[in-house]
């Protein structure tokens, strides 16, 4: 009887383990801002739906491959986020860089990464969220380009005043 009920309790722990894991696999699949998580080689284990979408590739296209290979990011080569935060077990946020989609245009993106490390401080991986910030930099664009022309407008104004002092 005693075997019974923990070969029972075995099962129910299981079956919340995977209720959980099906729970955060939709909570990282319904936040609105891309997540890619990597091994400890820098190869791609998870790419949600929103990473899906700013970089036209698939999950499948990805997993196991190079993150740098896929995204190649503006700080891919030189200083990739995703090795400084394994490196110094310091998170970085809010970086802005670029990236490139499956169709070669440069994305201009907003990132956040951070190293995974079990209890014991040994590297599993890394996760990096990523967003779109196209939009907001055609905005500041915009923005400078008025400034820009009411700066002209301004000492234009400025240079035909002085000229009847």
């Amino acid at each position: 009887m005693t075997i019974f009920l923990e070969e029972k309790g075995v099962e129910a722990e299981k079956r919340d383990d995977v209720q959980t894991l099906t729970f955060y696999k939709f909570v990282l699949d319904s936040v609105p801002v891309a997540i890619l998580t990597v091994n400890a080689d820098l190869r791609i284990t998870g790419f949600n739906p929103w990473a899906e979408r700013i970089t036209g590739y698939s999950s499948e296209e990805v997993t196991g491959k190079y993150c740098g290979k896929i995204l190649q990011g503006g700080m891919c080569l030189s200083h990739c986020p995703l090795k400084t935060v394994i490196g110094g077990h310091v998170p970085i946020s809010l970086v802005e860089s670029t990236i490139r989609n499956k169709w070669g245009e440069t994305i201009p993106v907003r990132m956040n990464t951070a190293g995974l490390f079990d209890n014991r401080g040994n590297l599993i991986g890394g996760v990096e969220s990523f967003q779109d910030i196209s939009r907001l930099k055609a905005l500041e664009r915009e923005r400078n380009n008025l400034i820009s022309m009411f700066a002209h407008d301004m000492k234009s104004s400025l240079t035909i005043i002085g000229g009847f002092v």
